[in-house]
């Protein structure tokens, strides 16, 4: 086993904390903010301290924040790049944003320079970063509070900066003219809209004949930011009879994700939610875990169609209709 220091104690450890028991000789924890020594095994240090400790790798938590620690865990401690571990670096990463990542960037990057986007319900704009050879507009509602609540899951209090995007109005009525986009990328939205179909309409009224509409949404989903949650997901057949109605062409649906990985990530999140809503895990039950959790790893790398019961979601690709 890896000697390890496992760096970040939040939410993202409590998901991963049997997983890291089980592959790791850990000989400390680290993170910035305090935490209660009782809840370790090993000590509890700042990353400071870590050059007191020998070690093979300096694990990150954090998926969503590992680039800037990383960061600054090589340039301002002296950890070697090399050393600094994530989970995509282990067993039991199971991709779903990654995939969803790589196809926005692939599509976003094939569209011509200099055409104009709008990024409807763009949140924090994630995507802006694939669009510099694009005129990029983005839009939301600006109304989702980040402040941490007890309902669900949410973001991260503080990580929410949708106030910034350079429209803020309902999505089913952008103050841009009929026919003034040359494409649309709508990420992770339907789900929390009360009337999806309004959206479809306002994007075809946007979008140029000829003009694309990148779209995904969850296949099925937990409930999240609430109370701006209203739909599960939507199905293959959704978009086939949707899209076609609304003056689109469906030129591609991809699904990401089946019913085995999909399993796995539940399976992965039964730390958190038994801390949250359920009954302490014995570790006897939580090795029981991680040794399911194995089992479906596997079992997706080998996935023979079982994303037609279930999956993460669909990446779609419409065009809109000449006629």
């Amino acid at each position: 086993m890896k000697k390890a220091i496992i760096y970040g104690l939040g939410r993202a450890y409590n998901n991963q904390k049997a997983f890291l028991e089980s592959e790791f000789d850990i000989v400390a924890y680290a993170d910035k903010k305090p935490a209660d020594p009782a809840q370790f095994k090993q000590p509890v240090i700042t990353p400071a301290q870590m050059d007191g400790f020998s070690y093979d790798c300096v694990y990150v938590t954090s998926g969503a924040y590992y680039a800037e620690i990383a960061n600054e865990l090589e340039n301002d401690y002296a950890v070697p790049k090399e050393k600094i571990l994530s989970q995509k670096d282990m067993w039991w990463n199971i991709e779903n944003e990654e995939e969803r990542e790589r196809w926005v960037e692939r599509q976003l990057k094939l569209l011509p320079p200099g055409i104009k986007i709008l990024d409807a319900g763009a949140g924090n704009m994630r995507y802006r970063k694939y669009c510099a050879h694009l005129n990029y507009i983005s839009q939301d509602f600006g109304e989702y509070d980040e402040s941490p609540k007890d309902v669900a899951l949410q973001s991260d209090a503080g990580a929410w900066q949708s106030r910034k995007c350079d429209i803020i109005s309902d999505i089913t009525d952008i103050p841009l003219e009929d026919e003034s986009v040359d494409a649309i990328l709508c990420t992770e939205v339907f789900e929390h809209l009360k009337d999806p179909l309004s959206a479809l309409a306002e994007f075809a009224r946007l979008l140029k004949k000829g003009g694309t509409l990148l779209l995904t949404a969850p296949f099925c989903s937990l409930t999240h930011m609430a109370p701006f949650y209203f739909t599960n997901g939507f199905s293959r057949y959704w978009y086939e009879e949707h899209l076609t109605q609304h003056a689109f062409t469906v030129d591609e649906i991809v699904p990401y994700g089946n019913w085995f990985s999909y399993l796995a990530q539940e399976m992965k999140r039964m730390n958190y939610m038994t801390d949250r809503f359920g009954s302490k895990l014995s570790e006897t039950q939580m090795q029981t875990m991680v040794s399911a959790v194995r089992i479906l790893a596997e079992q997706a790398k080998h996935d023979r169609g079982s994303d037609e019961v279930l999956c993460f979601g669909f990446l779609v690709r419409g065009i809109k209709k000449d006629e």
